[in-house]
């Protein structure tokens, strides 16, 4: 976003198998995102929960220390 002055970092997908959750995987390949963000300079990182997902429910980001947008809402276009 250019109104920012700075890049912004955009975690696009992040999934752990059943079987490895709760190890701690999830919560390191959060914190190589976010280092990588600062290394590029940066200003945020930013990623998309969906709100019906096992992670979104059990709080998984919000525990990371991420915080939930209030103030905008997620829109999309879908084009054939």
């Amino acid at each position: 976003y250019l109104f920012m002055g700075k890049p912004e970092g955009y975690v696009g997908e992040l999934f752990v198998k059943t079987v490895w959750r709760g190890k701690g995987f999830g919560s390191e390949l959060l914190r190589r995102a976010i280092n990588e963000a600062r290394e590029r300079g940066c200003c945020c990182i930013r990623l998309i929960n969906i709100r019906d997902r096992e992670s979104y429910r059990r709080g998984f980001y919000a525990k990371q220390g991420w915080q939930e947008r209030t103030d905008a809402a997620d829109f999309m276009m879908k084009l054939d």
